[in-house]
């Protein structure tokens, strides 16, 4: 039994990785990518990652904040290592960048379910309030926070303490800067 768990275990991880790639490589959208490879929620999460609490996005903030709802209740989620540009800041204007990262965000995000992953070096809450989270999305088990950098609409961003998946995520930006893209390109800020 546990030969054919870590056996599984791999099989997802290897297609989670498949699915990540093929879809960087084509620019293809996140939601039409082979949907009979995709593990269901319950897949994804059993025996991968027992720290992950399943939940539903009722809306996109902005690229790097979401609110879902948890066993009933709705929480803001700040999502770990990375910062979007300002586009809801009342303290600041729209930032470059800042509508198509959240446009993506919402088209990634709306309505989904997905995993949240706390971060055993990260506080549970930041000074807001906000739930301080990996998040994953239950289809094809892709981490949020990686997309979004690797596509180029988040930098990484690492707030006092390095976090869990610091070394993949400035590795996904350098590549998102290497290859110009999003709020990377040349031409990302020219009004």
């Amino acid at each position: 039994m546990k030969k054919l768990l870590r056996r599984k275990k791999f099989l997802l991880s290897v297609v989670a990785l498949l699915l990540v790639t093929y879809q960087l490589l084509t620019g293809s959208d996140i939601k039409t990518l082979v949907p009979a490879l995709t593990p269901s929620p319950q897949t994804a999460v059993q025996g991968l990652h027992t720290d992950r609490q399943e939940a539903k996005v009722v809306k996109v903030v902005d690229g790097d904040t979401l609110t879902v709802l948890i066993a009933g209740e709705k929480e803001k989620v700040r999502v770990i290592g990375i910062n979007t540009p300002e586009t809801v800041d009342p303290r600041r204007d729209v930032q470059c960048f800042g509508k198509e990262a959240s446009a993506f965000a919402k088209k990634i995000l709306s309505e989904q379910t997905v995993f949240l992953e706390s971060d055993s070096t990260q506080s549970n809450r930041d000074k807001y309030s906000r739930l301080l989270r990996h998040v994953w999305l239950a289809k094809g088990n892709v981490n949020v926070g990686q997309l979004l950098i690797s596509e180029g609409y988040a930098n990484e961003y690492t707030y006092e303490t390095p976090y869990k998946y610091q070394q993949v995520y400035q590795k996904a930006e350098q590549q998102a800067q290497q290859a110009k893209k999003g709020l990377w390109a040349d031409n990302a800020c020219i009004q």
